[in-house]
């Protein structure tokens, strides 16, 4: 499972998007990063994952996943349920989930926390 993420800049001048400090959160606990396509796992593990510009009235829009819960198919395997990359989203747990989001623009930083409650429901 992953998040659909879209953020909207309604201002005058660019807004970074720091994913190197943003994070998953699960149960009101920081839970490590996101991860999404296009990421290397070497420039996750160094940290030095690019930021995402969002210029003046642009929008940004991803399909995000937390990188702990990512689940890795064995070398070779392939079929049913097995990305052709041999990674996908995880399942992500019942309970309180969401994103620490960290934005930039020019000296000035935003933080924001974003969650949602994700309950299984199971018929009798």
């Amino acid at each position: 499972m992953a998040f659909n993420l879209t953020i909207v800049n309604k201002t005058g001048q660019d807004l970074v998007m720091d994913w190197n400090r943003s994070r998953y959160i699960h149960e009101g606990k920081s839970r490590g990063p996101f991860v999404f396509a296009g990421i290397e796992p070497e420039t996750r593990r160094n940290e030095s994952v690019p930021p995402d510009i969002i210029p003046p009235k642009g929008r940004l829009s991803k399909r995000i996943a937390p990188f702990r819960l990512i689940a890795f198919a064995p070398l070779g395997a392939s079929g049913i349920g097995i990305a052709m990359e041999g990674i996908s989203a995880g399942k992500i747990p019942s309970g309180e989930n969401g994103i620490f989001l960290v934005l930039r623009q020019g000296e000035r930083e935003f933080r924001k926390r974003i969650t949602v409650q994700i309950s299984v429901e199971t018929t009798p």
